[in-house]
């Protein structure tokens, strides 16, 4: 009976570790998927970061348009009202 119990055991102990070893490839699946997400939100953050630069840049190119026209509108006036000029 001896015998028996041994093998019985070692069959025990190969299932244990076939068994550890396919639940640690299904949570390896996982942790690729997670690090691949992780990589992919680094680079979504990057982007967001240039495109708030971009967006920065436009509204302050779109405040010295704005001004630019403002003065020239006031320019314009003038040089109309000393003409003589009505709009």
């Amino acid at each position: 009976m001896g015998l028996f119990t041994t093998t019985k055991s070692t069959e025990t102990v190969s299932a244990v570790a076939r068994l550890k070893s396919k639940s640690s490839s299904a949570i390896a699946v996982f942790k690729t998927t997670v690090d691949s997400l992780v990589s992919v939100n680094d680079e979504i953050i990057t982007e967001l970061d240039a495109v708030e630069e971009k967006m920065r840049v436009l509204k302050d190119t779109k405040l010295e348009l704005s001004a630019q026209a403002k003065e020239n509108e006031g320019f314009i006036n003038k040089i109309n009202e000393f003409l003589g000029v009505t709009e």
